[in-house]
């Protein structure tokens, strides 16, 4: 849960549909924002380009929404390129749950507004908002987060110094423990209530997904389920999220694939193995050495990138002598090896794990007397 314990890289990302009836959960879209030099545009799966490259800023489309940045401040696209609203917005972040999303405005203040662009309610004094999950968003006020209803009450005090995310009625929270020398978070579960869910504390989690959490005890990692009982033992050194009923976990120093029923698909021989998407996972031999393995834990397509992200609608994005194509599931490729950049590409890796909470700068934050 490291990964949402006071970001401090804090941009935007990803959106959303035509009509309330089209909207989904799902981040798909049949346009792939990419980058040429220093600005940002989208191709199409014949690699034409669909709008010029325009942007400082381009996200991936979320059912005919995208998220584009100019002049340092943010604002949507639809499929045709037209803008949504005006270029305003300080950071934003996806809509969620009966399609509301946050927003940062020029008085850093955050609000949440809803798809029509309306105002709903603001957040006076907030420092961090995430997106809605299962009716409550997190927020963090005075470095302490608690959670408000989608009228924008504080249901859950502010208590925790690290959340989660509340999926299946069930969010991991934490609080620092002080040692002699030291101080360390120690991390446990409740409901929607505010109540403990489980009766137990962990020194790492990961959010539950398909009735499981990945958690760690004093380094030795495993999955529980609802009741907080280990379902496969819990001697790993490392484990993720189960996704399409596959988890990625660690033993010794390697990778290794299992199923929800316990049984080991991918035996631990690999660098890595991520998360299954579109019965895909990705692989490595090694640094920049990337392929795909299925949920037979056969190798699907050799290593041979440098990174890869998940598969979205049969398709991924690839890296190859630093520069970044296209490629399906078959394995053919198009726009091969053509942009030099991708949603969250860094360096090395792809990394497409949209952003869906807002962070405040604090030393800018302007409190009303």
């Amino acid at each position: 849960m490291k990964y949402l314990l006071f970001f401090s890289f804090v941009v935007v990302f990803i959106f959303f549909s035509c009509s309330d009836s089209a909207k989904s959960s799902s981040f798909y879209g049949e346009l792939f924002p990419v980058k040429i030099g220093d600005n940002w545009g989208f191709v199409d799966s014949s690699c034409n380009f669909h709008q010029e490259l325009v942007y400082q800023m381009a996200d991936e489309f979320y059912m005919g929404r995208a998220v584009v940045q100019k002049n340092n401040k943010f604002s949507f696209v639809d499929e045709a390129g037209k803008a949504l609203h005006p270029f305003v917005f300080l950071k934003v972040t996806h809509f969620s749950e009966d399609s509301l999303g946050f927003v940062l405005d020029e008085n850093n203040m955050i609000s949440c507004i809803n798809w029509d662009f309306k105002k709903v309610f603001s957040l006076p004094g907030a420092e961090e908002i995430h997106n809605y999950y299962n009716g409550l968003a997190a927020v963090r006020k005075n470095g302490k987060y608690g959670f408000v209803n989608k009228k924008g009450d504080l249901v859950i005090n502010h208590e925790f110094d690290a959340v989660g995310k509340f999926v299946e009625n069930t969010i991991a929270v934490a609080q620092y423990e002080e040692l002699p020398d030291s101080s360390y978070l120690k991390w446990y579960f409740i409901d929607k209530a505010g109540n403990k869910a489980i009766d137990k504390k962990f020194t790492d989690v990961h959010d539950f997904s398909e009735g499981y959490a990945a958690v760690s005890i004093d380094g030795k990692w495993g999955w529980i389920d609802k009741k907080g009982k280990f379902i496969f033992g819990n001697d790993f050194q490392e484990c993720k999220s189960f996704s399409e009923g596959f988890a990625a976990f660690k033993k010794g120093d390697a990778w290794g694939l299992i199923n929800n029923k316990g049984k080991i698909i991918a035996q631990p021989n690999y660098f890595d193995v991520g998360e299954m998407h579109e019965h895909f996972a990705t692989f490595s031999m090694g640094p920049k050495n990337v392929g795909f393995i299925d949920t037979l834990g056969n190798i699907v397509v050799q290593p041979q990138f440098e990174s890869a992200s998940n598969f979205k609608n049969g398709i991924a994005y690839v890296a190859k002598n630093s520069q970044i194509g296209l490629m399906r599931k078959d394995g053919t490729f198009f726009c091969d090896s053509k942009f030099d950049s991708a949603p969250n590409f860094w360096g090395d890796f792809i990394y497409l794990q949209l952003s869906e909470h807002i962070e405040v700068e604090i030393d800018t934050l302007q409190v009303n007397p």
